[in-house]
């Protein structure tokens, strides 16, 4: 399997307050298993074959980036999988065609039946000995692992921040699974506060160095955007050769811009931004 790992480091230009940061490329490591999910799902996929299951399933939206990096991994891997979908209404978009072109089974539940996953997972396939439940957005223990790797390829010690999007907070929990001299901020893309995500994702418990998240830069919820969010991503892509979007890394960097601007931040720290990811999921919707 062809991965662009190590991903680059570029520079980037954050509009209007003209500050040069670091952006961390995991959007370039692969066209559909991009960002941080072949992160995320490289140990999940391991621990699955050591459990001797042959069928992943796994949860998200009917334009989950998530889902996508599956179904691909899958098809590579020779892997059967499963995408639950979140809404029973039936969407056909470019996201879901390809999942089913790399033979990924589609089944749409509805939104209230969604929220209990593990329920979902026994009605479906408490009879397929081979199946194997990953949680919504490739949440894992296993894929702190993975996460965690990336912090071999920068040099932690030339920042002073490391931001990152939080949705199911995998990610900021495996980047948390060593000491380190940055401070690391999580900015939340869905629509809660932060005390009730970490009691409500289980994974938050396995964060071992400090966290400091923020609830304030959602836009109105996971997807929702904001007139001043698409002003400032479309300053921004015009501006810088590393593109944005409005569902995970255009909101950390609008945060970004905002605390610098509210003095938060000082303009002279050293910042690094992990791009996550979902482009194609922006250009679709």
């Amino acid at each position: 399997m062809l991965f662009n790992i190590p991903s680059p480091t570029h520079e980037a230009v954050i509009p209007f307050i003209h500050k040069k940061i670091f952006v961390k490329r995991d959007d370039l490591i692969h066209p559909y298993i991009s960002g941080n999910k072949w992160r995320k799902l490289k140990y999940i996929i391991q621990q699955a074959k050591l459990e001797k299951k042959n069928h992943l399933v796994s949860f998200g939206g009917a334009y989950s980036n998530h889902i996508l990096a599956l179904s691909t991994v899958g098809h590579i891997h020779g892997l059967v999988t499963t995408g639950i979908i979140r809404g029973d209404e039936f969407i056909d978009n470019e996201v879901l065609k390809h999942c089913r072109s790399y033979g990924m089974q589609i089944i749409h539940v509805s939104r209230n039946a969604y929220r209990n996953k593990l329920a979902i997972f026994q009605h479906f396939f408490r009879a397929d000995d081979q199946a194997f439940f990953i949680d919504e957005g490739g949440m894992h223990e296993a894929a702190l692992l993975g996460v965690d790797e990336l912090l071999d390829e920068i040099d932690t010690r030339q920042f002073d921040h490391i931001f990152t999007a939080c949705g199911t907070g995998t990610t900021i929990c495996g980047l948390a699974q060593r000491a380190l001299h940055p401070l690391l901020h999580g900015v939340l893309i869905i629509k809660t506060t932060k005390e009730h995500f970490v009691k409500e994702q289980a994974i938050m418990k396995y964060a071992k160095h400090p966290i400091i998240l923020y609830d304030q830069f959602h836009h109105n919820g996971y997807s929702k955007k904001s007139p001043p969010l698409l002003t400032f991503i479309k300053e921004w892509n015009t501006i810088n050769q590393v593109k944005i979007e409005p569902i995970y890394t255009g909101k950390v960097a609008y945060a970004i811009m905002t605390m610098i601007q509210k003095n938060e931040i000082s303009y002279n720290d050293h910042i690094l931004l992990l791009h996550t990811g979902g482009i194609l999921e922006s250009a679709i919707i």
